[in-house]
């Protein structure tokens, strides 16, 4: 009796500490924090033409612990590298047909780019795949399948994304900032400086009107291959035509400048949301586009002076084929004593991407669009048709106008569209920027960069690279800018990071500069902003516990960095720097993989072009990411 009683209390006590043993593990502590140790500024040639990340993390657990976690740097690929046994070397150009080309932007005997961008990472089943975005002309994402083993990813394979599928929608390029939706899909965006529809008009004044603007030559497609040509501009120009294998006037340009969607359903095989691009987004120079917490409002960058920021609402969840699109207009004034507007939201019209395509293919030219005149003084436009006439001197993008809309209002309306009411769409999503200025909204930002979603603070924060130009405050100059002066900022070309403050309906109702660079006197190693701060914030990404990534831009600092901002402290730590002449990429795509977090970055363009050659290591884009992170738990929605 006494043998059975004690077995079988044995036994209970196994049982128990089993148990206890199992309630432990459900109960542990959970990540309530984490804090990079910063590294320095580089100060030697190594660490100036490295890439250098911060040695660690310490990461502070819900029971109060901390510990320590070791950092490592790890290259995936390089561009023009060979991957597996596929046909297409990492980062190659292709034309409309899957040819291989050269890659414009960076050297006209190259084939393949080195300014790998935005970055998604997908899981499915054991294997892992990355889409890289390669801003160049024309552009191009591949997409990298990797295996995972002991902690480290290794490509296995790579591809550029469908050919025939960017051959349906007339290709694309420069494709820049990217993000992820809530359901998973990859939105790219076309961040196109030069194709304004005015630079390919056929009209005699509205040709005059394009030379006369352009910064850095004839910027007119009549002019390419002239001595006077465009230097940004023709090449753009003529890497579209090469992809189309078409005369360089042959190009629509109405074409280009929107995001597209690609659906990772099946990460093998990427597809094309909708067969076209999102045209309901508007055409403009898009750096990027976040979708929000409703799954349907989405806000979306125009990188360059003179630009806007827009908001586009779907009509139906998850499906951003067919909304209502708007311009962001401050109700009253940014300076550096009022660091916080408010934010109304001009209305541009409500269409489908399948009734903008139809108009897209008639081929309108600029002045389908708008009657222009040849003055650039704002009184004498204004004084058109006895001051009453609708003209307006508008500033947006690269040009300065005297226009008025061809909108029914003066019963002009081209014979290129049904009506009046197909006028307006085509003036709203295909001329976006230049009527929401006709429309009265702030088209005034400059350099305005990515943008990522905080579902903690229910924010959107949004980079702006360089405080000057359009939102400089410009007192008697301001003819030279934009037409309302609502941005009225001292220069500051190291740029700062603002914050969007949203109401329950997922509409920012406010902006406010939350911190800025810092300029300085050119220091010994030729930075003339403040290396332990930021410049030139370009991409951001929030990955919770009060921590927002941001990527630089910049020549104000001769390497460029990426920081963790503690949003909570207002202390920013360096975690990154790259080599000289490269900057920070990639929209820090990350992932939960094997119980660890992976952080996934770019660096883009990386090398003196007039030290090393093209092809050379030194000049290659590198991809790459940071390991050594525990797995954290947090999700972007």
């Amino acid at each position: 009796m006494t043998k059975k009683i004690l077995v079988l209390f044995l036994a209970s006590s196994l049982f128990f500490v089993s148990c206890k043993k199992d309630d432990d593990e459900k109960t542990s502590p959970s990540i309530t924090g984490i804090q990079f140790t910063e590294i320095s500024a580089p100060t030697t040639d190594t660490e100036k033409t490295s890439v250098r990340i911060a040695p660690s993390v310490t990461v502070t657990y819900s029971d109060g612990s901390t510990q320590n976690y070791p950092l490592e740097w790890k290259v995936l690929a390089k561009s023009g590298d060979t991957i597996g046994t596929n046909l297409y070397k990492y980062g190659q150009t292709v034309d409309k047909d899957g040819d291989v080309i050269n890659a414009i932007l960076d050297d006209a005997s190259a084939t393949y780019s080195n300014n790998p961008d935005g970055m998604t990472i997908y899981q499915s089943g054991s294997d892992y795949y990355l889409l890289t975005q390669f801003e160049d002309r024309p552009g191009v994402i591949y997409n990298t399948k990797m295996s995972l083993a002991n902690g480290e990813f290794t490509a296995v394979s790579t591809a550029p994304f469908n050919p025939t599928s960017l051959a349906s929608i007339g290709g694309t390029h420069t494709n820049c900032a990217s993000s992820k939706t809530p359901w998973g899909s990859h939105l790219a965006p076309e961040e196109d400086y030069d194709m304004d529809g005015i630079t390919y008009s056929t009209d005699a004044t509205a040709k005059t009107v394009a030379t006369n603007n352009s910064d850095y030559g004839y910027k007119h497609v009549s002019h390419c291959g002239t001595i006077n040509e465009d230097t940004y501009f023709c090449p753009t120009a003529q890497g579209q035509a090469n992809y189309l294998e078409v005369a360089l006037n042959a190009v629509n340009p109405y074409l280009y400048g929107y995001n597209f969607e690609i659906s990772m359903t099946n990460p093998a095989a990427p597809s094309l949301v909708g067969d076209m691009k999102h045209y309901v987004f508007g055409k403009y120079t898009p750096e990027n586009a976040v979708v929000l917490s409703d799954k349907k409002t989405v806000i979306i960058t125009d990188d360059g002076p003179n630009r806007g920021v827009y908001k586009f609402v779907a009509t139906t969840a998850e499906d951003l084929s067919a909304g209502t699109l708007y311009a962001m207009k401050l109700s009253d004034g940014l300076s550096d004593s009022d660091l916080t507007a408010d934010i109304s939201w001009v209305e541009l019209g409500t269409s489908s991407n399948t009734a903008l395509k139809t108009i897209i293919d008639k081929k309108p030219d600029w002045t389908d669009m708008w009657e222009v005149n040849v003055t650039t003084d704002r009184a004498t436009c204004e004084a058109l048709g006895g001051g009453t006439g609708g003209w307006k001197m508008i500033y947006a993008g690269d040009f300065k106008t005297c226009v008025r809309p061809k909108d029914g209002t003066n019963g002009t309306v081209s014979t290129k569209f049904a009506d009046a009411a197909e006028a307006k769409l085509a003036l709203g999503f295909l001329e976006t920027r230049r009527y929401a200025a006709y429309l009265g909204a702030t088209i005034e930002w400059n350099k305005g960069e990515a943008v990522a979603y905080d579902k903690d603070r229910n924010v959107v924060w949004f980079g702006v690279t360089d405080i000057s130009k359009s939102m400089q405050d410009r007192e008697s100059s301001l003819d030279l800018y934009s037409t309302t002066e609502m941005i009225k900022f001292s220069k500051n070309s190291c740029g700062g990071v603002f914050k969007m403050n949203l109401d329950a309906n997922s509409s920012p109702t406010s902006i406010e500069l939350v911190f800025k660079g810092t300029p300085i006197t050119a220091d010994a190693a030729g930075n003339t902003c403040d290396p332990n701060n930021i410049s030139g914030p370009d991409n951001v990404r929030y990955i919770g516990y009060d921590t927002l990534l941001i990527g630089e831009d910049t020549s104000g600092h001769k390497n460029n960095m990426a920081w963790a901002y503690n949003i909570s402290t207002k202390t920013l730590t360096r975690i990154l720097t790259g080599p000289l002449k490269a900057e920070i990429t990639g929209m820090f795509a990350e992932v939960n993989a094997g119980g660890n977090f992976f952080i996934f970055t770019g660096i883009q363009h990386p090398g003196d072009t007039s030290t090393y050659a093209f092809g050379t290591e030194e000049r290659k884009g590198i991809t790459g990411y940071i390991k050594g992170m525990p797995a954290l738990n947090f999700t972007a929605y």
